[in-house]
């Protein structure tokens, strides 16, 4: 995921957006696609919000 790339380099601003681009792609999954991909985009979701909220 390119999302997770640009995050380990510390391109937070491009983590977002490569993030809203997976998001949109992964919006009519079925439950099942959808609790896995969550489960794996959550706590990296959470964590850019925190970074836009902090600073």
């Amino acid at each position: 995921m390119e999302a997770l790339n640009y995050f380990n380099t510390g391109a937070f601003a491009k983590a977002t957006h490569e993030l809203a681009i997976a998001d949109s792609c992964a919006k009519d999954r079925i439950d099942v696609d959808n609790n896995y991909y969550e489960s794996f985009v959550g706590p990296l979701r959470e964590f850019l919000e925190y970074r836009k909220m902090a600073g």
